[in-house]
């Protein structure tokens, strides 16, 4: 049986491009549409792209549709940064591997030089995709206002 996959496969910023796709189309679209929306082909990558971006809690997949999920509205919708960036921490918190980044290393420095090595022993992410998920993390922790300075905190600034 093979090993479901704990980790992102896209970015944080790129899921939520697909997220604004399907709000754009109502709500709620085919797979085929929102790829044609954002200029890809259904499948491969841009399946990776959709079982990420509801990792994360953006959309829901059912039955060949996408739909987004109040995460996403609420996070549209933000009343201001604050609530943005809380919103995005929620969402990093939904990606198992991520949660258990926060957990390990809020409040402590990140060690962003080593982070892929540290993805790959401890934390079994394929080789081929640690560098990647790595850059991925830095930069959604940094977008939920999460690191700065090279400092992870467990709240955002």
């Amino acid at each position: 049986m093979p090993r479901i996959a704990d980790h992102p496969r896209a970015s944080l910023a790129r899921t939520l491009e697909l997220a604004a796709a399907v709000e754009e189309l109502g709500g709620e679209c085919t797979l085929a549409a929102a790829a044609d929306r954002l200029g890809a082909s259904p499948g491969g990558a841009f399946g990776a792209l959709v079982s990420t971006a509801a990792k994360f809690g953006w959309v829901a997949i059912r039955r060949g549709r996408l739909r987004t999920e109040p995460r996403y509205r609420a996070y549209r919708l933000a009343y201001d940064e604050a609530e943005r960036r809380a919103t995005l921490v929620d969402a990093m918190r939904e990606v198992p591997l991520f949660q258990r980044l926060l957990e390990r290393f809020g409040g402590r420095t990140l060690p962003e030089d080593r982070l892929a090595r540290l993805l790959v022993w401890d934390f079994d992410v394929p080789e081929s995709a640690a560098d990647r998920v790595a850059g991925w993390f830095v930069a959604a922790a940094i977008a939920a206002g999460l690191l700065a300075g090279g400092q992870l905190r467990a709240t955002p600034t």
